[in-house]
């Protein structure tokens, strides 16, 4: 393993350091959003609109239909860390070499599931309503974001569906890949 030069360390890796830290930011903020989201329930979200909390009108329109948040939330999750991750690599190995990426690979793991995962996810379980109003308007705009939706969409409605399980509905990915109400079977 070559030592690390401060002169190597370029404002290239500088950038890459500061989207690093960005990706794993917003890869937390969407791991609270998904726990949240998920263990909330429809019921519970009215009762906080009642309580005429801030932002509990955004919450109980996702709970109408939680099937549109979660799969664009887990691929944005998902991109996020494995750009992360990526990213780790470039700048380990321009550092320090190919053990470097080995670094790499053990520092983004830990840190991708103390701060990325665990402890979001953690926080969520612990403050689930506090959570699901935190993350509500965020999981709306992302969802709201046609590309987001498409992709998601089209990844998991079209393949799974018509790859794997051979299903024959049709499949309105505009709509968050929602069956159309004249699906055939």
């Amino acid at each position: 393993m070559k030592p690390p030069d401060p002169a190597t360390f370029s404002g290239v890796d500088v950038i890459l350091v500061v989207v690093i830290v960005i990706l794993v930011c917003v890869s937390a903020g969407l791991a609270l959003a998904e726990t949240s989201l998920t263990r909330m329930s429809r019921a519970r979200a009215m009762s906080l609109a009642d309580e005429s909390r801030r932002g509990s009108g955004t919450l109980v329109r996702l709970m109408e239909h939680p099937e549109r948040f979660l799969n664009p939330v887990l691929l944005l999750e998902l991109v996020c860390q494995l750009v992360a991750a990526s990213l780790v690599g470039v700048v380990t190995e321009s550092l320090f070499g190919p053990l470097g990426v080995v670094l790499g690979i053990v520092f983004e793991v830990a840190i991708i599931f103390i701060l990325g995962e665990a402890i979001p996810k953690n926080y969520a379980i612990r403050h689930p309503s506090r959570s699901a109003l935190l993350a509500a308007p965020l999981v709306t705009t992302l969802t709201r974001f046609p590309p987001v939706r498409l992709l998601a969409s089209l990844l998991i409605e079209t393949f799974l569906t018509y790859r794997l399980i051979g299903s024959q509905k049709k499949v309105d990915v505009l709509n968050a890949g929602l069956p159309t109400p004249q699906a055939v079977v």
